[in-house]
């Protein structure tokens, strides 16, 4: 099988890089963001011309940013991936595209299904809701893997994580961290470690893809100074309207996993054992 990943610099491309390269039964590519411009539709063709499946985690990610620039997020989560997706279908490439909880607006008091009808809040959740629309009317033989809060190892920057413990080095006064929002935080690691068996499926419709248990971004952040014996009162609760966020935030993230756990037997870990192995 020939597979090539696109945005293979983010944290959870990184994670998936290492592993996909490790696996023999696949011929495997990766490329940075900066390398491929997912509008283009020559270099998309030349991208895909021999592949089997192409992973996308190519994205304009800054929740508040793309509120302040919703050009450019729509650019490269909507256009981008309607092109990806166009070019996909005429060369019979399968596409993996990922996409996020912000696609519903969390008023829902238990975890989402895929069943459930999006209805974002802010700029960043209606590109990637309306590229999930795309990519299925452009034709392709698609999945789309939905998950949420991805954090990586403390070294690794671009989540929160890397932020807060930055932040906390960084001398300031108490910290103010979410708690007015619960979320399911994911280990790119345990992703990573699904992604090769759905390579090889064949259904096409939404996975979630997120842990049973969930939590607030402050219960992460507490849990993540324990386990570093930091003192946690460098941190204080606070909720996002009082941070002077520019994005909505939805009150509930939490992704119902039940079919994935139906359709592959395997299930991810909570998100304390993710924190712990990302600090180990």
């Amino acid at each position: 099988m020939n597979v090539t990943l696109l945005g293979a610099d983010t944290i959870l491309g990184i994670a998936l890089t290492e592993k996909l390269r490790l696996d023999n039964l696949i011929s495997f590519r990766a490329f940075d963001s900066r390398e491929v411009d997912l509008c283009d539709p020559e270099r998309i063709r030349e991208l895909l011309v021999k592949e089997d499946v192409v992973l996308n985690l190519q994205e304009f990610s800054d929740v508040d940013g793309a509120e302040c620039d919703p050009k450019t997020a729509y650019r490269t989560n909507i256009n981008g991936v309607r092109n990806l997706s166009y070019q996909a279908s005429r060369l019979n490439v399968r596409v993996i595209q990922f996409s996020s909880a912000y696609v519903f607006d969390g008023t829902k008091p238990s975890p989402y299904s895929e069943r459930d009808m999006p209805d974002p809040l802010n700029i960043y959740g209606s590109s990637k809701f309306i590229a999930e629309k795309e990519l299925r009317a452009e034709g392709a033989d698609y999945l789309i893997l939905r998950t949420h809060a991805l954090f990586g190892k403390p070294r690794q920057g671009g989540h929160f994580l890397h932020g807060l413990l930055e932040r906390l080095r960084a001398g300031t006064d108490a910290v103010n961290v979410i708690d007015n929002q619960l979320i399911g935080p994911t280990y790119t690691e345990h992703v990573a470690e699904v992604i090769p068996e759905l390579l090889w499926t064949e259904r096409t419709g939404i996975l979630h893809l997120a842990p049973d248990d969930g939590c607030t971004w402050y219960e992460f952040a507490q849990m993540a100074l324990s386990l570093l014996d930091e003192d946690v009162l460098q941190i204080q609760p606070a909720a996002w309207e009082q941070m002077g966020l520019e994005a909505r935030r939805p009150p509930n993230m939490l992704l119902d996993n039940h079919w994935f756990k139906t359709f592959t037997g395997k299930s991810l870990p909570s998100w304390r054992q993710g924190l712990q192995d990302a600090l180990s």
